[in-house]
């Protein structure tokens, strides 16, 4: 596995950075894990949610590693004080609007419903080339 944190180390300046990573495969995004976590518990306060926004970046990225193979973008951005995640991949659009918990017994469906349930925003966007969805975090700058 790649040494991602010394590469893509993010910039500790007082103003937190876009931090931008862009991959020709999206599974090598899921090694980010504990990264993206050090990343917002950098900037965030301590009784911020980080278990919560870390299972909004596992359940994000695991989508397009199994709907949308290929590239993907991850992108945190810092508005108003809080923290969003906005996951970009080539893959075809997805409709939002009606997020639900599928049937207990159904074998998947249940990612985008747990990042519902731990954002406060949850949105799509479509692109010629592909989509983005963005999630608020539970985190707040200092």
């Amino acid at each position: 596995m790649p040494d991602l944190a010394r590469k893509h180390q993010p910039d500790l300046s007082p103003r937190p950075p876009q931090w931008k990573l862009d991959f020709a495969e999206a599974s090598r995004a899921l090694y980010l894990r504990n990264e993206f976590v050090d990343y917002l518990r950098a900037y965030g306060r301590a009784e911020d949610d980080y278990a919560a926004a870390e299972l909004i970046f596992d359940e994000l990225v695991a989508n397009v590693c199994f709907h949308a193979p290929g590239p993907i973008e991850v992108l945190v951005e810092w508005h108003g004080g809080g923290a969003m995640l906005r996951v970009s991949d080539a893959g075809a659009p997805i409709d939002i609007s009606m997020i639900a918990f599928p049937d207990p017994y159904a074998l998947g469906g249940r990612g985008l419903a747990m990042v519902n349930a731990f954002s406060a925003t949850v949105c799509a966007a479509t692109y010629l080339n592909g989509k983005t969805v963005s999630a608020a975090l539970p985190v707040r700058g200092r």
